[in-house]
């Protein structure tokens, strides 16, 4: 048995299973996953912690290019007071209703694939954070 699974073959016919099997049981692996996810809190923080000290350059390089883009998508004419009570007004709203986050999202991307927004009062809306992100960087009309 052991031989036939190192075969490339078998490779290949494991990795369709596995496809296959996700897809028909989406939902019963996403409710494993969260439940795993409560139980297990503890050692994702370690594990986030730990990986996050092995890739510290990654993390910062990427925070670094998110305040890049955001300050070349800001053009002079943005009403900063007013993107500033955006961020306030969602900062509230999770402090009133602490069992849902809630973000503040750009209707347009600032890194789309097609098209990309600006960071003014005019493309920024408050979501709760998993309808941002189920959203992802995609734009829809």
């Amino acid at each position: 048995m052991k031989e036939y699974q190192k075969r490339p073959k078998s490779k290949i016919y494991r990795s369709e299973y596995h496809k296959n099997y996700s897809a028909k049981n989406k939902e019963k692996l996403s409710l494993y996953i969260q439940k795993w996810t409560k139980e297990n809190k503890e050692y994702l923080r370690e594990y986030d912690k730990k990986r996050y000290e092995k890739n510290k350059h990654a993390y910062i390089a990427r925070v670094a290019k998110r305040k890049a883009k955001l300050l070349k998508a800001t053009p002079v004419w943005a009403d900063h007071e007013k993107i500033k009570m955006l961020y306030g007004f969602a900062k509230a709203m999770d402090f009133y209703n602490p069992f849902v986050k809630h973000h503040v999202d750009h209707i347009v991307p600032l890194q789309g694939k097609l098209v990309c927004g600006l960071h003014t009062h005019h493309n920024l809306q408050i979501l709760t954070a998993e309808q941002n992100l189920s959203k992802g960087i995609k734009f829809n009309n």
